[in-house]
């Protein structure tokens, strides 16, 4: 699947090449840009749609270790979980400094997980959502400037990239 990120002027024409793009297998992130670079409002939204999926993420594991015996599993899920909480608490600190209000509300993730019925059915879908995070990573890392947050975000989309690994096998 490829990503791009593309600049349209006014919403409707976002939604309408976001809906085309979407139909030719192609993940889209539409936001005011200049030379690449997002516009400090369309970061501190998209950072703001990553914060409620890392707080979605952390409900969903949660949810998940509950039930499950001592072993590798737990242990693994523990470290997930850890992760999104680190995360979560990285992408509050990069709202805060772009000027930007953290959202306060959790995706809902977690919710449709915690209805799906398995651990090997739970472990795909936990996948399918820490692929989304790494897609949307990788399509917001060429178009930040500071180095800093290039980093963080780095290090996030490698270790969403390490735990779908570590689901898979």
């Amino acid at each position: 699947k490829r990503v791009i990120v593309a600049e349209a002027a006014h919403p409707d024409t976002q939604r309408t090449l976001a809906a085309y793009m979407r139909q030719q297998d192609v993940e889209i992130i539409t936001a005011p840009a200049r030379d690449g670079v997002l516009d400090d409002r369309a970061l501190i939204d998209l950072l703001n749609r990553l914060l409620e999926a890392e707080r979605s993420g952390v409900r969903a594991v949660s949810g998940m270790l509950k039930p499950l015996p001592d072993g590798e599993l737990k242990e693994e899920l523990k470290k997930a979980k850890g992760d999104e909480a680190r995360y979560v608490a990285g992408l509050h600190a990069a709202l805060k400094r772009l000027g930007g209000v953290p959202s306060e509300k959790v995706g809902d993730f977690a919710d449709k997980l915690l209805v799906i019925d398995g651990i090997v059915e739970r472990l795909r879908f936990l996948n399918r959502g820490q692929g989304w995070v790494a897609r949307k990573i990788e399509a917001l890392l060429p178009t930040l400037t500071d180095q800093a947050m290039r980093d963080f975000f780095s290090e996030m989309r490698d270790t969403h990239r390490k735990n779908i690994a570590w689901a898979e096998k």
